[in-house]
């Protein structure tokens, strides 16, 4: 009776660690790709493509293993989380005290360059290239 007693205890206590490895994302290939520092390169609107103007020459963005992102945009730095959806096709971002989210489509990534498309409210698409900096 003790011994069953026993197995069941042991069940019992690994199952929560069970379902929480099974609910946490695995990190990639693709994720660790990301986990770079990347300068902007181009980036292309309404199908023309533009070099970064004077403001925005020195942005980056730099994602770190510890799901972490710094970003310069448009010459503003700011600081988060990063994650990516299940299928790896999205980079998601809470950015700032503000806690403002952005969610960019993840086009391609390689050990040189960052393709991605971020689509704003005004239902504007962007699509960003990055080279490593």
């Amino acid at each position: 009776m003790k011994l069953v007693f026993v197995l069941i205890s042991l069940v019992l206590m690994a199952t929560p660690g069970i379902a929480q490895n099974a609910s946490k994302p695995s990190f990639s290939a693709k994720d660790s790709l990301l986990c770079r520092e990347w300068k902007i390169k181009s980036y292309t609107r309404f199908g023309l493509e533009h070099l970064p103007d004077e403001k925005q020459k020195n942005d980056n963005i730099v994602f770190t293993k510890d799901m972490k992102v710094k970003m310069i945009r448009d010459g503003i730095s700011q600081s988060g989380t990063w994650s990516t959806d299940k299928y790896k096709t999205y980079i998601n971002m809470v950015l700032g005290e503000s806690n403002e989210k952005l969610m960019y489509k993840l086009m391609s990534v390689n050990d040189k360059e960052l393709v991605f498309e971020y689509q704003e409210p005004s239902l504007i698409r962007t699509i960003y290239n990055y080279e490593v900096k």
